[in-house]
Parts: C-alpha cells; structure tokens; sequence
C-alpha cells in the first residue's frame, strides 16, 4: 500500500522535475488553477511559490508560502509552509511545515513539521517532527517525533519519539522512546523506553525499559520494568516484574524445580518460573494408601532474600483433588497457603521447610462424590458443610529440595 502511494504521488511530480528551494521560484500573491497546466500562472506553475492557491480540480507549483485548497490535489514541487487541503491528496517534493489535510492522502518527500491529517494514509519519504492522524496508516521512512493515530498501522523504518496509538499494530523499525497503544500488535525492533500496551501482544527484542501490557504474550530482550500478561517472555532481567499465568527469563529469573512432601500428599513436585518477587507454580500431588489421591495445582509465589544464603518465600496455590485415575467433575479444591524458609546451600540446589494452612472446598458431597474427604484431611480445625458445600480447615508442615 505504502509502495502505490508513493507511486502514484510522484508520477505527479515527475514531469516537473526534481524538488527545488523556494528561493529559485517567483512570489505570486494568488493563484487559480482548474488543471495543470490550465491556471493564472500559466507555464510557470513549476517555478512559482502561491500565498494563496485555488485549484478547482488539481493544482501543480514549486512550492507554497500560504494557503491552498484542492478539490482534488494539490502538487508541489518544492517545500511548503502553511496550509493544504485537498479532496484526495497533499503532495509535496520538498521539506513541509504547517497543516496538511487530504480525504485519501499526504505524501510527502522530504522532512515533515506540524500536523497531517488524512482519510486513509499519511506518508513521509523522510523524518517527522508532527501529529499524523490517519483513517489507516501512517509511514514514516526516517526519525519520527511527535504523535501517530491511525485506524490500522502506524509504521516507522527509525527511531520514533512520541505516541502512537492503532487499531492493529504500531511497527518501529529501531528505538522507541514513549508509549505504543494497539489493538493487536506493538513491535520495537531494537529498544523501547516508555509503555507498550496492546490487546494481544507487545515485542521489544533487544532491550525493554518500561512496561508492557497485553491481553496474550509481552516479549523483551532485557527487561527493566514490568510485564502484564498471559504469558511474559524475556531474555534477562536487570530490574522489575512480570506478572502473569506464566512468565519466563532466561537470565536472572526463577526457574526452579521442587520436591518435597507434607501432611496431605506425600509427594508434591513443582515447577516454579517467573521471577523472584513474582513466579508461578504449576504442581502436582499425590497419596498412596487405600485409595490413590492426586491433585493438578496451579499458584503465584514471592520470594525474599533476608540474609546470605536465607530465603523467604510465601506460595499461594490451589489444586483440584482426584480419586484414582479419575479426573472428578466436582469442586474438590485444596486452597494452601505456605511460608517456606529455605537455605540456598548451592545456586542450584536448596532445602525447604515451614508451616502451611489448608483449606479444602468440596461440592455436592454426597455418595456420588468419589472424594472421601476423611481420607484427605488428616485432622482439623474447621469442618462445617454449607448446603451443598463442606470446608475442612487445618494447620500443616512442609518439607522439601528445591533444584
């Protein structure tokens, strides 16, 4: 789309040459033109700067110091300052500033300053210092600093400094320093200071200082800020958090694997990953004895590091229980909360012990509930049932390695 735009815009300029300096052109106060080369400027509409420019279907000059108004387009060839509006489209060969406001398109050759407003796509061949605001897209080929709105795509080839907002995606091809607000997509190719915030997913490859939200997956080379999301992804971590069901850093994160047992189940392994202030867990159970218990967990865990080798860590997670090999289609959830203090005897290898408390929510418990809730609870402190609900509460212990 970009490539037709340009295509078409510059065949305009084409016959009229390269772009020039205004100062190579003569003034005229006010122009009428119904096509090129039908005006009051006659044959030197190429060498000619307006103040002023009327042009009934399509207006070509060398540059503009004013005001112009297109029903269709208005064409330069060289800079302008001032203000364009146009039916279908702005085209300037030489540098702009000012206002540019088209039905379809501003295309412009050279650097861009002030404000550009189009019913379907701004494009600029070189760098920005503006507000585009765009039915579709937004393109610009070099630096862009100020605010892109568009109802697709905001795309930038270098380095962009501002705000940008898109109903599908903004795209920048090196830095970006400020905030990327889309429906979709948020991509900065090398680094990004500032707020990525899309509905499915945020990518700052290289280096990420900042925070990114997003309804699906956020991913960053070094991260120093925080990741919202369903699933985080960094490389590194030089500083900050992710949340979300699940997170994973390559370096400096929390990746960790651990075995252990307590009062309930007699074998628990565990997957923690994510970072140390915030990590999940995902975790299975199980009992042996008259009948086999297992449990399928999930939870969120923080970790602290108080002294030395010492280290605190408090993990909140809630497992399913089931009888056997049967997966139960009633609630039959153990809700623990445990504090855990473990001494990191080696980077990868320590040991775990502390209090825990349990609480265990079972539904419709009655005979067709294959749950024995004796079976579960050891002992307690609290058991009433609630209708068609029963809760068992009670305090426990914890023991395990953590690799």
């Amino acid at each position: 789309m970009k490539s037709l735009i340009l295509t078409l815009s510059f065949m305009l300029l084409a016959f009229g040459g390269n772009a020039q300096d205004s100062s190579d052109c003569k003034i005229y106060p006010v122009q009428f033109s119904f096509i090129p080369p039908l005006s009051t400027n006659g044959s030197m509409n190429v060498s000619s700067v307006n103040q002023i420019s009327f042009n009934l279907i399509a207006g070509y000059a060398g540059g503009l110091e004013g005001f112009e108004l297109g029903g269709f387009a208005n064409i330069l060839k060289g800079g302008m300052t001032g203000t364009q509006i146009a039916g279908f489209s702005n085209v300037v060969g030489g540098s702009t500033q000012g206002i540019q406001i088209a039905g379809f398109a501003n295309v412009n050759q050279k650097r861009t300053e002030g404000v550009q407003i189009a019913g379907f796509s701004n494009v600029v061949s070189d760098s920005t210092m503006a507000l585009q605001l765009a039915g579709f897209s937004n393109m610009v080929t070099g630096t862009a600093e100020g605010g892109q709105l568009a109802g697709f795509l905001n795309l930038n080839r270098k380095n962009f400094t501002g705000f940008q907002a898109a109903g599908f995606a903004n795209i920048s091809g090196s830095k970006t320093t400020g905030s990327q607000l889309a429906g979709y997509y948020n991509m900065s190719v090398d680094t990004c200071t500032g707020a990525q915030i899309s509905g499915f997913m945020n990518l700052a490859p290289k280096y990420m200082k900042g925070a990114q939200v997003s309804g699906f997956m956020n991913v960053a080379g070094t991260l120093a800020g925080s990741q919202i999301g369903f699933i985080n992804i960094a490389d590194s971590l030089e500083s900050g958090t992710p949340f979300g069901f699940l997170s994973f850093i390559r370096k400096g994160g929390m990746l960790a694997l651990e075995l252990g047992g307590d009062e309930t189940f007699y074998g628990n392994l565990s997957l923690k990953t994510g970072s140390q202030a915030f990590y999940n867990i995902i975790s299975v159970s199980a009992r042996t004895g008259p009948d086999f218990y297992w449990g399928l967990g999930y939870g969120v865990g923080s970790m602290l590091k108080p002294y030395g080798k010492l280290r605190i860590s408090l993990d909140l997670t809630a497992s399913q229980i089931n009888r056997s090999d049967i997966w139960s289609n009633y609630l039959n959830l153990l809700s623990r909360a445990k504090l855990g203090f473990s001494w990191q005897a080696t980077e990868h290898f320590a040991i775990m012990a502390g209090p825990s408390f349990n609480v265990l929510t079972v539904s419709k418990f009655n005979q067709e509930n294959l749950l024995d809730l004796k079976n579960v609870s050891p002992y307690n402190i609290y058991d009433k049932q609630y209708q068609q609900t029963r809760v068992t509460m009670w305090p426990g212990a914890h023991l395990s390695v953590r690799f």
